[in-house]
């Protein structure tokens, strides 16, 4: 069996339907981001245990070659044999960090300082968790905000820190003081619906793929 695991159901929207008739796939939601989203990954690892992990979902760009939509396996995050299964799947070095990255100085920042071109919150603590039980895990991520523009709101509105959850009622309280916000929270919504229909049409054209392979896993 196949995890195709993401941190919060908005992600996984486009592709939990059709995933949902895979005899070889299950989908699992963390519901939640960063080291939270690991503690509740490792209790369903204690129930079940996979013959591999995709790791999916959204993420930043920290380079200004990366745009909306863009599909990239975390080649750093990603067990290396999995790799020579998708040639055909663009490749990125992905940072994971513990908040939202949310301004344009940060984003280049960090890009530089790591040669990382995308960033997310949850990865590389699930791949560590994979490394320690010996699980495969290839790491997807389609982009939803470029390195060119600040988010409309700041990180801590969009994702909760007490919660690791988007909170609807930060957003509403910031909205109501700055209203100007809608019009960028409005593009950053529709540009993440692209980045997902993408990330759930590069999933049906690689599990087929990894099904297939998922196990023969090297010792």
């Amino acid at each position: 069996m196949i995890a195709v695991v993401f941190a919060l159901e908005f992600e996984a929207a486009d592709f939990v339907s059709a995933a949902a008739r895979r005899m070889c796939v299950d989908v699992w939601h963390l519901g939640v981001t960063g080291q939270r989203a690991a503690a509740v990954f490792e209790t369903k690892l204690a129930k079940q245990t996979p013959a591999l992990v995709v790791s999916a979902g959204l993420a930043g760009a920290l380079t200004s070659d990366v745009g909306v939509g863009d599909v990239f396996v975390g080649v750093n995050e990603t067990t290396p044999f999995l790799l020579d299964l998708l040639p055909s799947i663009a490749r990125a070095k992905l940072l994971t960090v513990s908040h939202v990255v949310a301004t344009v100085e940060e984003k280049k920042r960090l890009g530089v300082e790591t040669c990382s071109q995308i960033v997310d919150m949850e990865t590389a603590h699930l791949s560590r968790i994979c490394a320690d039980l010996r699980i495969p895990l290839l790491s997807l991520r389609a982009v939803s905000d470029t390195c060119a523009e600040d988010l409309p709101l700041p990180g801590n509105v969009l994702i909760d820190p007490q919660t690791g959850r988007p909170a609807p009622g930060l957003v509403f309280k910031h909205l109501l003081k700055n209203p100007g916000s809608a019009v960028g929270l409005n593009k950053l919504i529709t540009n993440s619906k692209i980045a997902r229909k993408h990330l759930s049409d590069a999933l049906n054209e690689i599990l087929p793929v990894l099904s297939r392979n998922s196990l023969d896993v090297p010792a």
